[in-house]
């Protein structure tokens, strides 16, 4: 992974755990969940919100009872969908490979 990578990954992750931890309701938070989650569907939101909270893919593909490819792909067509998810599994997939 570059070194401009793996800061990317971890900017989004805890973006998303800053917001998701911090006071419902307040704008902020509000605005800042919804530029994370735009433009995905309410299970695609779940999903991201997940991967984000650190769950693996195995289990929640197992929560939402399909094959782990069926949720990469899923996760796939949601990185066309919001930037923010594409930079995050781009990110992640070099750390895995590298």
């Amino acid at each position: 992974m570059s070194t401009q990578q793996a800061p990317e990954f971890l900017f989004v992750t805890a973006a998303f755990g800053h917001a998701a931890n911090a006071v419902n309701g307040s704008p902020s938070v509000d605005r800042a969940l919804a530029i994370l989650t735009a433009n995905l569907t309410p299970f695609e939101q779940s999903i991201w919100r997940a991967l984000l909270d650190d769950t693996s893919i195995a289990r929640l593909a197992r929560q939402h009872r399909l094959s782990r490819a069926e949720l990469r792909l899923r996760i796939a067509r949601m990185t066309s969908k919001n930037r923010w998810v594409a930079r995050w599994w781009q990110a992640r997939e070099h750390l895995q490979h590298a």
